[in-house]
């Protein structure tokens, strides 16, 4: 009796319900499967990269320890996958040699009873087990040969093992699939989802704790794609940032799916990843340059192969995951690239679409003159500063090369080199600014924003003294542009000497707060935070507790990207926080900072609260759960306090009792440093300043500004505190991090 004249007809099937599929979790025993009654079918269904391929194999040794002989094949393997029987020829290759497929329905009828048979003359006692791998991608004659086998099962003890993904899969064998489930003539199981932990070790070690859960949320524990996310640190384009590039075993995985793909479905499917997504069917036809027909076609090839799909009733298109529109995109040479983005643009500017949506497409296809292309890339990097400095200095650079007024190329030059500043590019950051920072007192609109951020641009690199010099030059001048921008100054002036534990002038910090009701209210709360940090400084703690309580409400009630252009204010108020005993809100304002730092891809930020983090445990919390992941050392953590009360500035950073990192990869760093620079580096750590290291080496302040920006440039660094972090690592010995 066969299976077929068991089971009842499609119409009278029940649709698949989560009843019948079995969830295998890579702990989960697969020995029940090869009892002495076993099920002839098993089937292994899941999403692309879910990990069918592991529970496959899996099975196949489970049934080697049991003593089944195993056949394996993959209808992606090479060179059987072009070839009739392709998927049966890879699994039984030397039995099936010389097997032709007829042509005529009675003796292709014979050719499939023929490999029935061998089946089960292949079969030993114990059993045999024909494991077939991407089944949704088998050829025709292999699709044909498998149903029959599963309306015709060979007899004795052969288990048939297919894994594959349903929404590509033949329809004719998903429903003798779904039928043979129905009426238990198949064991149908999925790969679980990973648990956190299962998940996590699938990413690096060194993403941040903020990092690694936003890419849980995005791949859903998918363990490809956690991969692929984890090979780039990246989320691949979402939040329309730009795509990175896949490392090559990736795009070589991912690029499989694409490799039947007709050219007018390859036209389309790289429009879509030009044009971002969802993309309308219109859009996508105008960027490809086909006609209706073929990408009506072509949509019905790519929904079919699961690259694009459609949500309900929507017209809109979008990728099945992240890394199939990177590897699309990937895939494009550059000249075709650039003529895309052009076709976009121009289609995008005819809906009348914002700036941000344009510029992506303007870097690439706007041509030199252009200048209202070189607006729009102008205003976006405007409106990106914060949220994707990368991305801002990208577009303000396009501004400039396409061409600008004069006063256009001033605003260019600032956002350019502010962009540069947040990202961490801190030397181009200063050859960017230095010009426009002289031009400070020609009257020139852009003169105190320029000196703000090349101050910045010199506090971070090390130059504290310098950066000094420019802001009080800025504050000097007659009639700053607006009161925001002294309020600005002056708060920069204010932190630079926070930073480098200087004694914080009390008549700096009172004409501070005389600003604060010229300004919005989260520049406000940045304003009585900065004073907090002082007044601890000054061991006035009755105002500091004012002033951190007022900062705290500003911020708690401001929306994240209000919050963002003014974040370092939530550091100065979690380390007034932390110093005044309330470690609970510590941790949660830096958190805070940590996660707008990461989501805006602040380099220059994102490793300062990430330091100070991992050295605050807050009241509550379990001390034996770990610390979040950082990239930077907890040795600038523990002196998250220390700089707002100024108490490490003489005798160096006090390190945490449990160091979560080890000292091996810190001492690997240092040794890229010459002697003087590791003299300096030591110093640095120690909490001093360039003037001070230039006394204690008898040497000019010139020259330990120069050694800084080497030691930068060496360990990959944009700030003292990851020097001191670096520093401290190396001094605990290995020994300490095991």
């Amino acid at each position: 009796m066969t299976i077929e004249a068991d089971l009842p007809l499609l119409s009278s099937v029940p649709e698949s319900s989560p009843s019948t599929v079995r969830h295998i979790s890579r702990r989960d025993p697969l020995d029940w499967l090869f009892q002495s009654a076993a099920t002839p079918v098993i089937e292994i269904r899941g999403d692309r990269w879910t990990g069918k391929s592991e529970l496959l194999s899996r099975l196949s040794a489970e049934a080697a320890l049991h003593g089944w002989s195993v056949a394996s094949g993959t209808a992606s393997a090479q060179p059987f996958r072009s070839i009739s029987l392709g998927l049966f020829m890879d699994a039984l290759d030397e039995p099936l040699a010389g097997t032709g497929l007829p042509g005529d329905p009675f003796g292709r009828y014979q050719a499939f009873r023929a490999v029935r048979n061998l089946l089960e003359s292949l079969s030993p006692a114990t059993g045999l087990l024909l494991a077939l791998d991407d089944v949704h991608r088998a050829d025709e004659a292999s699709v044909d040969l498998l149903s029959y086998l599963l309306r015709h099962p060979p007899a004795g003890r052969v288990v048939l093992a297919l894994a594959h993904r349903p929404r590509q899969t033949d329809p004719g064998l998903r429903n003798l699939l779904d039928q043979a489930a129905a009426r238990q003539w198949a064991h149908r199981l999925t790969p679980a989802v990973l648990d956190a932990q299962e998940a996590l070790a699938l990413l690096p070690d060194d993403l941040s704790r903020s990092q690694r859960e936003h890419m849980l949320d995005v791949t859903e524990h998918n363990p490809g794609l956690l991969k692929a996310l984890g090979s780039t640190r990246s989320l691949l384009g979402a939040d329309g940032r730009a795509l990175p590039s896949l490392p090559l075993h990736v795009l070589t995985e991912t690029l499989r799916d694409f490799a039947s793909l007709s050219p007018a479905s390859w036209l389309v499917v790289r429009s879509a990843a030009v044009l971002g997504e969802p993309s309308d069917p219109s859009a996508l036809g105008a960027v490809a340059q086909v006609s209706d027909e073929e990408l009506r076609s072509a949509v019905d090839e790519l929904t079919r192969e699961d690259l694009l799909r459609t949500e309900g009733a929507s017209p809109l298109l979008g990728f099945g995951n992240p890394a199939l529109r990177a590897a699309a995109y990937q895939s494009a040479g550059p000249g075709w690239l650039f003529g895309a983005h052009a076709r976009a643009a121009r289609l995008l500017a005819a809906r009348d679409a914002d700036a941000v949506r344009l510029a992506e497409h303007l870097q690439y296809g706007a041509a030199l003159g252009d200048r209202d292309s070189a607006q729009i890339l102008l205003r976006a990097a405007d409106l990106r500063q914060w949220s994707d400095p990368q991305r801002s200095a990208a577009w303000a650079g396009a501004a400039l090369a396409l061409g600008l007024s004069d006063e256009d190329a001033a605003l260019a030059r600032l956002r350019l080199g502010s962009a540069l500043t947040l990202c961490g590019r801190l030397r181009e950051a200063l050859d960017v600014l230095g010009p426009l920072t002289r031009s400070a007192g020609s009257g020139s609109g852009t003169g105190p924003d320029a000196a703000h951020w090349y101050a910045q641009a010199l506090r971070l690199s090390g130059a504290h003294e310098g950066a000094d010099r420019v802001l009080a030059a800025a504050l000097a001048q007659a009639a700053p542009a607006g009161p925001e921008q002294r309020a600005g100054l002056l708060a920069a002036r204010v932190a630079l000497a926070l930073d480098t534990a200087h004694p914080v002038p009390e008549g700096l910090v009172t004409t501070l707060l005389s600003t604060a009701e010229h300004v919005g209210p989260v520049a406000r709360a940045g304003i009585y935070a900065l004073s907090a940090a002082a007044a601890l400084r000054s061991a006035s703690g009755e105002h500091a507790d004012f002033h951190t309580v007022a900062a705290a409400r500003l911020l708690d009630r401001a929306a994240d990207d209000a919050v963002l252009p003014h974040v370092e204010g939530l550091y100065w108020l979690a380390g007034a926080e932390a110093a005044l005993g309330r470690r609970d809100a510590a941790h949660r304002h830096y958190e805070r900072g940590l996660r707008l730092a990461e989501s805006g891809r602040l380099r220059v930020l994102a490793p300062r609260f990430a330091s100070a983090l991992a050295g605050l445990v807050p009241a509550g919390r379990d001390l034996a759960q770990p610390a979040p992941a950082t990239g930077a050392s907890e040795v600038a953590a523990a002196t998250a306090a220390a700089a707002v009360t100024g108490s490490g500035s003489s005798t160096g950073p006090a390190k945490p009792a449990e160091p979560a990192a080890s000292a091996e990869p810190a001492a690997s760093e240092l040794s890229r440093l010459s002697k003087r620079e590791r003299e300096i580096a030591v110093l640095v750590s120690g909490g001093r300043t360039n003037q001070q290291i230039a006394r204690s080496l008898e040497v000019s302040h010139k020259t330990v500004e120069t050694h800084m920006g080497r030691i930068f440039k060496k360990l990959a660094v944009s700030s003292r505190a990851e020097v001191a972090a670096m520093v401290g690592r190396s001094d605990r010995g290995p020994e300490t991090g095991r």
